[in-house]
């Protein structure tokens, strides 16, 4: 038998590299010109929270592509501190719809202390389902030291990485395992729009692992699926 021709490769678009490159420069150009615009509050307040967890969520793949496809580890130096190097500005870390933004306000550290917005996801379900029970508890005690690996997220384009947490919240990790969950407990899933209680159209951005920012009405991120969640 003569052997099957191969298909021709197609030519593939953007590398991985060149696409964060993109979405950095996006986020750049967006963190100089948004300021400009402040005046058409509340609808630039959206847009400047959209552009601070898109650059949230390039650092974040980026730290990833630098680190074995893993996102920062659930470890006592945080997220914040993975990530300074790569924001424009500690500014990003705080929504400007948010009037508190409670964060780490005592510690000695700049990236802990500056005012927070958002919560990063904590894969627990991912780690729980998969590690061994003494490493299971070592990642509840923060101290397992890899971080989520980006190969074991089925859905990129459906999963959150970044979410709003509610002003007073000083969370780092979205969790499902504390209190009810975090995902009941400490998520804000309407800081924008109409947020009287019940009204459908409040929403919260999100940053998603594909590296998209989508805004997502009151409950969608939940409900019916929870997009939070990888197994």
């Amino acid at each position: 038998m003569t052997a099957a021709k191969q298909r021709p490769q197609a030519q593939s678009g953007l590398t991985r590299l060149e696409l964060l490159a993109v979405l950095g420069a996006l986020a750049l150009l967006a963190a100089i010109a948004l300021p400009a615009l402040a005046g058409g509050r509340p609808r630039s307040e959206v847009a400047v929270c959209a552009n601070s967890l898109r650059q949230l969520g390039v650092a974040a793949l980026g730290y990833s592509l630098e680190n074995g496809e893993r996102f920062p580890p659930r470890r006592p130096d945080y997220w914040p501190v993975h990530l300074e190097s790569r924001l424009v500005r500690l500014e990003v870390l705080r929504c400007p719809s948010d009037p508190i933004a409670a964060s780490s306000s005592g510690s000695p550290i700049p990236a802990r202390r500056a005012p927070r917005s958002y919560l990063i996801n904590g894969w627990n379900d991912y780690f729980e389902a998969t590690l061994p029970p003494t490493e299971w508890q070592s990642f509840r005690n923060h101290q397992y030291p890899f971080g989520m690996p980006e190969a074991a997220i089925p859905l990129p384009a459906q999963t959150i990485l970044f979410g709003e947490k509610i002003s007073e919240s000083l969370h780092l990790h979205m969790d499902f395992y504390q209190g009810a969950g975090n995902d009941v407990d400490d998520i804000e899933h309407a800081r924008h729009g109409d947020r009287r209680a019940g009204a459908a159209g409040g929403g919260s951005n999100h940053a998603m692992v594909d590296g998209s920012v989508r805004m997502l009405t009151r409950g969608q991120a939940v409900a019916p699926t929870n997009l939070w969640a990888v197994v």
